[in-house]
């Protein structure tokens, strides 16, 4: 991978780098492969990779593998949309994810993990 090679400031840049978050997760878009896979509409939602130990996700009860489609009534559907979301809310706000979790069915649907941004 041509990017990997670059310095870090570069690789930063990468479309598909996972970027830090107040909320302690990293989130990568959902592909139509998985959305296809999840049996689930394409270009939807973005898809928790990784929850930091001790962070506001994990108290929330987020995990590697669930589907976030919404943060506080705003669709996500890609990791700048997550990011732009993100980089609004303040300490002290609440947060309300709308979650498809991890494993579940589209017949199982969709729960809401809230929390107070610390």
């Amino acid at each position: 991978m041509f990017a990997a090679r670059l310095g870090d400031e570069q690789a930063n840049d990468d479309e598909s780098a996972p970027k830090p978050s107040k909320f302690g997760v990293t989130v990568r878009k959902v592909t139509p492969e998985m959305a296809d896979r999840l049996d689930m509409p394409a270009g939807r939602g973005v898809i928790v990779q990784d929850v930091k130990p001790g962070s506001f996700a994990e108290d929330v009860n987020l995990g590697r593998g669930d589907i976030i489609l919404e943060v506080n009534k705003q669709p996500v559907n890609s990791e700048e949309d997550f990011a732009k979301v993100e980089s609004s809310l303040k300490s002290g706000q609440d947060v309300v994810f709308l979650v498809r979790s991890r494993g579940s069915s589209r017949q199982d649907g969709t729960i809401f993990l809230a929390g107070t941004l610390p």
